[in-house]
């Protein structure tokens, strides 16, 4: 735990923040090997490190007592798990939202096109033609 993170004189927070598991002791613990062997390094130390932000958070809120911290950090996996399917999830809605997006306009318009389509059924009717009193008389 570095300095920075805890700026509380509350002892009960202090002893909080003491239980946090370093990045390192959670890559190398059981419940991370999963996570580990199927995604990439820097993705799982990216979302860790986010999860313990929001711990961190937490404990600074006041949301967590010695046994809800406890839970949490048993649970601690199943978070980073989640962060990293979200991250996913959100990267390939950036990616194909645009298109999707097109896609969905395109078929709108189409529809609109269809539906307000003008049938013209003498043309001639709107062939420009000089104005009454511009026509040469014969």
């Amino acid at each position: 735990m570095k300095n920075n993170e805890n700026t509380t004189s509350d002892p009960g927070l202090c002893s909080l923040y003491s239980l946090l598991p370093s990045i390192n002791d959670l890559l190398l613990s059981p419940d991370f090997s999963a996570i580990v062997q199927v995604e990439s390094h820097s993705s799982v130390v990216r979302a860790t490190r986010a999860v313990l932000l929001c711990v961190r958070q937490e404990i600074a809120a006041g949301k967590h007592t010695l046994p809800s911290l406890n839970n949490r950090l048993a649970g601690l996996h199943l978070a980073v798990a989640e962060e990293i399917n979200q991250k996913s999830f959100n990267d390939a809605l950036q990616q194909i939202g645009p298109a999707v997006r097109k896609e969905h306009l395109d078929a709108e318009l189409k529809a609109l096109q269809a539906k307000y389509n003008v049938k013209i059924e003498n043309p001639a009717y709107f062939a420009p033609r000089a104005p009454a009193q511009l026509q040469q008389v014969h």
